[in-house]
């Protein structure tokens, strides 16, 4: 016995002809996709991520903590302190440039020659102070600072200068 054929009009074994038709309607095989492997250096590198996160975080509450239990008077010795250090005095020389400063000085008025070198040595203090101290500390340094570099002149004493 032969195997059924099909033939153009279909007449013998219809069953198989119909088969062949509907498998040859189906989309040709594809190879699969590999599996999908779990991507553990993508995965570390997240876990390293968050954890660096977390120690921020961590890190930043420790800090507020601090700050809230900060005295509020040495929160404006830190402000001050910051200010001071950010934002010099553009009158107080950095570092002594010439004496020549000094000779304007005594021309000016000879009992103010060491009126620049008081106010820079005392400015360096005043950094130093601004730091330690509370907040009333400091202005009383610099009303100190301020009387040791211009000590107040009697008009009696103006008028003998002259």
């Amino acid at each position: 016995m032969s195997a059924p054929s099909c033939s153009v009009g279909g007449e013998v074994g219809d069953e198989t002809c119909s088969a062949l038709a509907k498998s040859s309607s189906l989309p040709p095989p594809r190879p699969k996709s590999p599996p999908e492997y779990p991507d553990l250096y993508g995965k570390r590198r997240e876990a390293a991520r968050v954890q660096m996160l977390e120690r921020e975080i961590g890190f930043l509450e420790g800090e507020i903590k601090f700050i809230q239990g900060v005295q509020p008077a040495s929160r404006c010795c830190k402000e001050v302190s910051d200010f001071v250090v950010a934002n010099p005095d553009p009158l107080i020389p950095a570092k002594q440039k010439s004496q020549r400063h000094g000779r304007f000085w005594k021309w000016l008025c000879p009992s103010a020659a060491l009126v620049p070198n008081v106010v820079a040595d005392h400015a360096a203090q005043i950094a130093a102070v601004a730091r330690a101290v509370h907040a009333s500390e400091v202005v009383a340094v610099l009303v100190r600072t301020y009387l040791a570099a211009y000590p107040p002149v009697s008009a009696v004493a103006l008028d003998h200068r002259v």
